[in-house]
């Protein structure tokens, strides 16, 4: 009948083989899911799970190949920059699409060698819905997307329109790279420390 996007991750989990997180929050416009804490990881290795923001009613992926058109309509926001990340992926083959994320510290944190051929495409990291929120004191670690412990052949972005994240408004880095072997990695058809 339906659950918190925290509980529905730790379903996930505890499931064996894929799953998608769809949304169908009552309630016309922006939907806010307002952190008190990181969400639970994904680390299921059975299978992964697709987040899926664009399955709530109103969302829009990008269509345009210079800017971002994108609508969505969940945003997750945090308390700051120093309080907490929002989502840690530690295993592979999860997808992470039509969110924005933001005033957290680290949107999306991917790490360890288990965390491979993930994909965050079509979504609003740092900024919120509207792509209007910015943070403005500089905070290390702060970043919008975060790879490292031997992570790789992740996706950020792609190579069609609708796969295009605005990373934007964080308090450091759009984009943080750490650690021995975290290679292989693709970077692409992003919109970085811009407006949408």
């Amino acid at each position: 009948a339906g659950c918190t996007l925290r509980a529905a991750i730790n379903e996930s989990n505890s499931h064996f083989a894929p799953d998608t997180i769809l949304f169908d929050i009552p309630g016309s416009g922006v939907q806010t899911i307002q952190l008190g804490s990181r969400l639970p990881s994904l680390f299921d290795r059975s299978g992964g799970t697709t987040i899926d923001g664009y399955s709530q009613p109103g969302s829009q992926p990008n269509t345009d190949s210079s800017v971002s058109n994108a609508v969505t309509m969940i945003q997750i926001q945090g308390n700051g920059p120093c309080a907490f990340d929002a989502m840690l992926i530690q295993s592979a083959e999860n997808r992470v699409q039509g969110l924005s994320i933001f005033n957290v510290r680290r949107s999306i944190w991917v790490s360890g060698s288990a965390a491979r051929n993930n994909f965050i495409v079509g979504n609003f990291l740092g900024t919120n819905a509207t792509g209007t929120f910015g943070l403005t004191v500089q905070t290390p670690n702060a970043v919008g997307v975060h790879i490292q412990g031997g992570a790789n052949g992740n996706h950020v972005g792609g190579t069609s329109s609708a796969e295009r994240n605005v990373i934007s408004g964080n308090a450091y880095s759009g984009i943080d790279y750490k650690s021995e072997g975290t290679n292989g990695n693709l970077i692409i058809n992003n919109l970085i420390g811009l407006n949408p």
